[in-house]
């Protein structure tokens, strides 16, 4: 069976200017080796800046301080690749099958990049992803939250990706599913909201199918267990006990304390609700429901085809609104009021 060898679909000049072929071919190969040979990598990492310590990308210096993975861990990772190439397929893509040495699991006592809350990334210049284990030591070392943290950044890495060489000569991540870098990788993207919020609604779709696994089954029926149990509670403010985001409860006995995991990206997966919601109202006669309006964000995460969900989007509520959505990412608060407020055209 044919398959790719490195996430990287296609490799752009500065200026997004077309490369030369043989920089372009050199770019790609490259890519593909560091993707077959992280040892490698890391050598190369190492002779270049003599230490660990010395490499100046925090993120890429915390996987010389990953640890031995478990058995278990590696079948998650397993069932991971699987689910994401079944995408991969649906949308006519080839299968992109990630090795274990990819992927780094983290000891909670790892460095972990500053100011960088979310405990788990993929690295599209050094083809892996990160993992830290904090988050599924917390909870039981739970299967479950392993595996949506490896589901997500593996999302991430087999939907479109490209690179772009910027104007010092370096190469920087230019697209990511819907997500585009700002010019010459300056902070900020557009479509980031919209791209992690379709990423973590294909993560709970895997995740909601997949409750019969041998892997998930007895967390999953000790969360519904938890969850019938705390339906009709509240909290001391008279709030629900659970918000129904939750796919993994547990109840630490010896204090009485009890642990969830919930899906992430809550706001932006609202937002992205909200406005196939308000794309399916105004052309019902061109789908059959939201679902199949949501495919259309999927199929443009997974191919980076993303003309047609614009002229959708500008055909809806009017020319340059795919665009000011774009815009907006940065502010999240006025991104969402501003798809609130979208009127028909």
């Amino acid at each position: 069976m044919r398959e790719k060898f490195s996430s990287i679909e296609r490799v752009i000049g500065s200026n997004n200017q077309d490369l030369p072929e043989r920089e372009r071919k050199e770019i790609s190969e490259s890519m593909e080796f560091i993707f077959k040979n992280q040892d490698v990598y890391k050598k190369s990492l190492l002779e270049a800046y003599g230490k660990v310590d010395d490499i100046p990308d925090e993120f890429v210096r915390i996987i010389f301080f990953e640890r031995e993975k478990t058995s278990e861990e590696e079948r998650i990772i397993d069932f991971a690749n699987k689910k994401t190439n079944e995408l991969r397929k649906k949308y006519g893509l080839l299968e992109l099958n990630i090795p274990l040495k990819n992927v780094y699991v983290v000891p909670k006592e790892a460095p972990w990049p500053k100011n960088f809350q979310t405990k788990s990334y993929y690295n599209p210049l050094g083809q892996f992803i990160v993992l830290s284990e904090e988050r599924k030591k917390k909870l039981n070392n739970s299967n479950l939250v392993f595996a949506e943290d490896v589901l997500h950044e593996m999302m991430h890495f087999k939907s479109y990706n490209s690179i772009q060489k910027s104007n010092s000569d370096s190469y920087f991540g230019y697209r990511s599913g819907l997500r585009i870098s700002k010019k010459n990788n300056i902070r900020g993207a557009y479509f980031g909201n919209l791209d992690e919020a379709v990423v973590e609604e294909l993560t709970m779709e895997v995740i909601n199918n997949s409750k019969n696994d041998p892997l998930f089954k007895k967390e999953v029926e000790q969360t519904n267990g938890i969850k019938q149990f705390f339906t009709s509670q509240k909290t001391s403010e008279g709030e629900p006990a659970i918000t129904g985001e939750e796919y993994y409860m547990n109840i630490d006995q010896e204090n009485l304390t009890l642990w969830s995991a919930q899906f992430g990206r809550i706001r932006e997966r609202k937002i992205l609700n909200k406005l196939i919601g308000k794309i399916y109202h105004n052309n019902s006669e061109m789908f059959k429901d939201e679902k199949e309006v949501f495919g259309l964000f999927a199929e443009a995460v997974m191919t980076g085809r993303i003309v047609r969900l614009g002229r959708l989007i500008d055909k809806t509520f009017g020319k340059g609104t795919f665009r000011k959505i774009a815009e907006l990412d940065d502010n999240i608060d006025l991104q969402e009021e501003y798809i609130e407020n979208l009127k028909f055209k």
